[in-house]
Protein backbone atom coordinates (compact mmCIF):
# COMPACT_ATOMS: atom_id res chain seq x y z
CA UNK A 1 0.00 0.00 0.00
CA UNK A 2 2.81 2.92 0.91
CA UNK A 3 4.26 1.59 -2.96
CA UNK A 4 0.76 2.76 -4.49
CA UNK A 5 0.69 6.20 -2.41
CA UNK A 6 4.33 6.93 -3.41
CA UNK A 7 3.08 6.30 -7.43
CA UNK A 8 0.53 8.13 -6.64
CA UNK A 9 2.06 11.42 -5.37
CA UNK A 10 4.87 11.29 -7.91
CA UNK A 11 2.11 10.85 -10.95
CA UNK A 12 0.79 14.23 -9.06
CA UNK A 13 3.73 15.49 -8.78
CA UNK A 14 5.05 15.43 -12.02
CA UNK A 15 1.39 16.09 -13.21
CA UNK A 16 1.99 19.70 -11.14
CA UNK A 17 5.68 19.93 -12.94
CA UNK A 18 4.31 19.92 -16.17
CA UNK A 19 1.66 22.00 -16.08
CA UNK A 20 3.25 25.59 -16.25
CA UNK A 21 4.58 24.51 -19.09
CA UNK A 22 1.35 24.09 -20.93
CA UNK A 23 -0.24 27.42 -20.72
CA UNK A 24 2.55 29.09 -22.67
CA UNK A 25 2.77 26.89 -25.75
CA UNK A 26 -1.25 27.38 -25.82
CA UNK A 27 -1.15 31.11 -26.00
CA UNK A 28 1.75 30.74 -28.74
CA UNK A 29 -0.68 30.09 -31.47
CA UNK A 30 -2.25 33.56 -30.75
CA UNK A 31 -1.23 36.67 -31.61
CA UNK A 32 -2.26 40.70 -30.58
CA UNK A 33 -2.61 43.71 -32.60
CA UNK A 34 -2.21 46.76 -30.66
CA UNK A 35 -1.97 50.56 -31.48
CA UNK A 36 -3.16 54.06 -31.15
CA UNK A 37 -5.76 55.92 -33.60
CA UNK A 38 -5.04 59.78 -33.36
CA UNK A 39 -5.94 62.80 -35.74
CA UNK A 40 -2.78 64.01 -38.19
CA UNK A 41 -1.60 66.59 -35.80
CA UNK A 42 -1.50 63.84 -32.93
CA UNK A 43 -4.30 64.11 -31.19
CA UNK A 44 -5.63 61.41 -29.74
CA UNK A 45 -9.58 59.76 -30.76
CA UNK A 46 -10.94 58.04 -28.23
CA UNK A 47 -14.03 55.57 -29.42
CA UNK A 48 -12.80 54.74 -32.71
CA UNK A 49 -13.63 50.89 -33.95
CA UNK A 50 -10.93 49.32 -35.00
CA UNK A 51 -12.11 45.93 -36.09
CA UNK A 52 -9.39 42.83 -37.24
CA UNK A 53 -11.10 40.49 -39.66
CA UNK A 54 -9.31 37.39 -40.76
CA UNK A 55 -9.78 37.43 -44.69
CA UNK A 56 -9.33 33.75 -45.16
CA UNK A 57 -11.98 32.62 -42.45
CA UNK A 58 -14.07 35.34 -41.92
CA UNK A 59 -13.12 35.47 -38.20
CA UNK A 60 -13.85 39.01 -36.42
CA UNK A 61 -12.44 40.78 -33.35
CA UNK A 62 -13.49 44.53 -32.72
CA UNK A 63 -11.85 46.77 -30.05
CA UNK A 64 -12.96 50.47 -29.23
CA UNK A 65 -10.29 52.55 -28.35
CA UNK A 66 -9.63 53.88 -24.98
CA UNK A 67 -9.39 58.09 -23.71
CA UNK A 68 -5.60 57.95 -24.84
CA UNK A 69 -6.97 56.62 -28.78
CA UNK A 70 -5.56 53.79 -27.61
CA UNK A 71 -6.58 49.80 -28.24
CA UNK A 72 -5.38 46.33 -27.93
CA UNK A 73 -6.75 43.33 -30.04
CA UNK A 74 -5.62 39.96 -27.82
CA UNK A 75 -6.73 36.41 -28.81
CA UNK A 76 -6.22 36.77 -32.84
CA UNK A 77 -5.59 33.30 -34.41
CA UNK A 78 -2.33 33.44 -36.36
CA UNK A 79 -2.05 33.51 -39.55
CA UNK A 80 -4.11 35.53 -42.21
CA UNK A 81 -4.17 37.46 -44.19
CA UNK A 82 -6.07 39.81 -42.00
CA UNK A 83 -8.21 42.72 -43.23
CA UNK A 84 -7.79 45.57 -40.57
CA UNK A 85 -10.21 48.74 -40.21
CA UNK A 86 -10.28 51.64 -38.33
CA UNK A 87 -13.51 53.88 -38.27
CA UNK A 88 -15.08 56.64 -36.29
CA UNK A 89 -18.13 58.70 -37.61
CA UNK A 90 -17.58 61.91 -38.96
CA UNK A 91 -13.83 60.62 -39.58
CA UNK A 92 -12.68 58.98 -42.79
CA UNK A 93 -12.06 54.78 -42.40
CA UNK A 94 -8.89 54.03 -42.59
CA UNK A 95 -8.01 50.10 -44.01
CA UNK A 96 -4.55 48.24 -43.96
CA UNK A 97 -4.85 44.61 -45.31
CA UNK A 98 -2.85 41.75 -46.14
CA UNK A 99 -1.80 41.65 -42.69
CA UNK A 100 -0.35 37.94 -41.74
CA UNK A 101 0.34 37.46 -37.98
CA UNK A 102 2.79 35.01 -36.70
CA UNK A 103 2.19 32.92 -33.44
CA UNK A 104 3.06 34.97 -30.52
CA UNK A 105 3.60 38.37 -32.07
CA UNK A 106 2.61 41.73 -31.05
CA UNK A 107 2.21 44.02 -33.82
CA UNK A 108 1.80 47.74 -33.53
CA UNK A 109 -0.21 48.75 -36.05
CA UNK A 110 -1.38 52.82 -36.01
CA UNK A 111 -3.89 54.88 -37.53
CA UNK A 112 -4.74 58.56 -38.46
CA UNK A 113 -7.75 59.50 -39.24
CA UNK A 114 -8.84 62.52 -41.08
CA UNK A 115 -12.18 64.08 -40.91
CA UNK A 116 -14.82 63.32 -43.21
CA UNK A 117 -15.54 66.65 -45.00
CA UNK A 118 -18.92 67.11 -47.00
CA UNK A 119 -18.59 69.40 -50.54
CA UNK A 120 -20.91 71.72 -50.68
CA UNK A 121 -22.66 71.60 -54.37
Amino acid sequence: MPQAKIWSLAVLLLAVLLLPGVAPAQSDIFATITGTVTLSDGTDLPGAVIKAENQSTGFELYQVTNSQGHYTIQDLPAGGPYRVVASLEGFNTQIRQNINLRRGQTLQLDFQLSPHVIQKK
